[in-house]
């Protein structure tokens, strides 16, 4: 294997294993504990942009899958592997493709898809609109904290060089 390849795989391995931390040990519970407000969302979009868009999908999928899968919400494991994935290949895509303000437009478009991947999900497994309208604000809540805590990484990395703007 090359040393890029071996750089990538470890790089997600560890983005993934931060993410499961983030998401199932860095939450606040909220909605008489039928759900949790969680910080692995920051390190799925910081991992799209910093290493790449298809990278971030899968430490999604593992980081916060393994997070659902362990800590019972098993019922949404089938719309978290998708969710996030596409959070981590919209999120990266627009930041390795787009140019200057538009590199950064991909997190909040992935952020929106993640609140209506969701309220999707809460329309199917609660069984309408009443849990869609219920659990929804707190999803929105997430999007706005990862948005924001994926933006501080991200100026962070390439303020100490870990990360250049021209990085993929």
């Amino acid at each position: 294997m090359q040393n890029s390849t071996v750089r990538k795989m470890t790089l997600i391995a560890l983005l993934a294993a931060v993410t499961y931390l983030a998401t199932a040990f860095l939450r606040v519970p909220y909605a008489g504990n039928q759900g949790y407000l969680n910080f692995g969302d920051a390190i799925i979009l910081f991992a799209a942009c910093f290493i790449d868009p298809i990278a971030g999908g899968i430490v999604g999928i593992i980081g916060a899958g393994l997070a659902d899968f362990t800590f019972g919400y098993i019922q949404f494991l089938p719309f978290t592997i998708v969710i996030k994935f596409v959070m981590g290949l919209v999120a990266g895509f627009f930041y390795r493709y787009g140019k200057g303000f538009f590199r950064y437009i991909g997190i909040v478009i992935s952020s929106l898809f993640m609140v209506i991947g969701y309220a999707f999900a809460y329309y199917l497994l609660y069984g309408g609109w009443g849990a869609v309208v219920a659990y929804s604000p707190f999803d929105i809540v997430q999007a706005v904290a990862a948005i924001i805590m994926s933006l501080i990484l991200i100026f962070t990395a390439k303020k100490v060089r870990l990360m250049r703007e021209s990085d993929n």
